[in-house]
């Protein structure tokens, strides 16, 4: 009697050593997504370290960012590419086993159709190609970023965002009658991209920019232009005034692609936020302004919403707008979508933050490590 006593307690301490079983995983691979942006992705690299670190436990899987072109190559047609910036992004996703999706974007000045307009779209296509081929070269499957840091786990960029939101002049700042309007250029440069980088990485996906507002009448728009063969992926954004909205949008949406012979390509919710900026600074029309406590309410009641039907949208990930932001008084009510407060060097988590991290937990079905694992 004794023996057994003692092999049960073994049993009972060899089992409370194992860790519980997680969940099952509802949302696929990727889904918990944020935009990187502001201050924190030019903060020094102890902080961004540190930031990375804190995305990987929070359930973050895809982080989306800025690959500037005209920060890589400001100096000319022809001159060395520096990968200054975006080498250190990949890195820091490599070790976290998180996903990127860059966005390319921001053309040199020697390089837009006009000079002086930050956003203008570039008057040569083949100036833009040349360095998105770079970055697929170098990052892509077997890449040189791979080769020159073997110590690195290779987890290499198979995703490529072609600019951000062209049918807003804020960020396509051409006149539209004109030989570099949206409707007509945008289409061309898509496919530029489409064919350089399935030249380099056959596997690659290629994601459309962002479309925001009305998006199911814009993405029409490009339709007619011939755009259906030059993309794998079409990207939503939007900033709706409730849930219930966001799920019309996205309906609409993908309701316009079926009518165009792709209701099987994903979708990426490539932005959707509710600031929580009111009493802060001036409103938006038609955009809803929450507290903080709004923000995280908005935030969870929108994963769970997403997940319930991703698989009848098609949506396949989702990137809340924004990682960090500064908050303060006044401003784009943008600065106010931050997960965390960065501002002066220092964080302040935010109500949205602890929100983001028990939804992420609940669909992977498991609590992440610092490396991107379960543990």
């Amino acid at each position: 009697m004794r023996a057994l006593v003692t092999t049960l307690a073994a049993l009972a301490a060899l089992l409370a050593a194992v860790p519980a079983a997680s969940g099952a995983r509802s949302a696929p691979q990727g889904f918990f997504g944020v935009m990187y942006d502001h201050g924190v992705a030019s903060a020094p690299a102890d902080v961004q370290d540190g930031q990375w670190e804190l995305m990987a436990t929070s359930g973050v899987e895809s982080v989306r960012t800025v690959f500037n072109w005209d920060a890589a190559q400001h100096d000319g047609r022809g001159t060395p590419i520096s990968f200054a910036q975006t080498d250190p992004v990949v890195r820091r996703a490599a070790l976290r086993n998180i996903e990127v999706l860059p966005i390319i974007f921001y053309a040199p000045r020697w390089a837009r159709a006009y000079p002086n307009r930050t956003t203008s779209p570039p008057r040569r296509r083949s100036d833009y190609v040349t360095y998105l081929a770079a970055l697929v070269d170098r990052y892509g499957p077997g890449g040189k970023f791979w080769a020159e840091n073997p110590e690195l786990p290779e987890q290499p960029l198979r995703e490529w965002q072609i600019w951000n939101e062209p049918h807003l002049l804020a960020y396509w700042d051409a006149p539209e009658k004109g030989p570099f309007g949206y409707a007509r250029a945008y289409p061309l440069l898509l496919r530029s991209s489409y064919n350089i980088i399935k030249s380099v990485d056959p596997g690659a996906k290629v994601v459309m920019a962002g479309i925001t507002q009305r998006a199911w009448e814009e993405i029409a728009v490009l339709y007619d232009r011939g755009i259906r063969r030059y993309f794998d992926v079409a990207a939503l954004q939007i900033f709706p005034q409730t849930v219930k909205r966001a799920i019309k949008a996205t309906r609409f949406f993908r309701e316009t692609m079926r009518l165009r012979g792709d209701r099987r390509k994903p979708i990426y919710l490539t932005e959707i936020t509710w600031p929580a900026s009111k009493g802060r600074t001036q409103g938006i029309r038609y955009q809803r302004q929450e507290t903080p406590a709004g923000m995280a309410a908005k935030l969870s009641q929108m994963y769970s919403a997403m997940v319930a039907r991703r698989r009848k949208l098609g949506v396949r990930k989702v990137f809340w707008y924004t990682w960090a932001s500064p908050y303060g008084r006044g401003g784009s009510i943008f600065n106010y979508a931050g997960l965390q407060r960065f501002d002066d060097g220092s964080f302040q988590r935010q109500p949205a933050l602890s929100a983001y991290q028990r939804s992420a937990q609940r669909f992977q079905g498991c609590l992440k490590t610092a490396t991107g694992v379960c543990q």
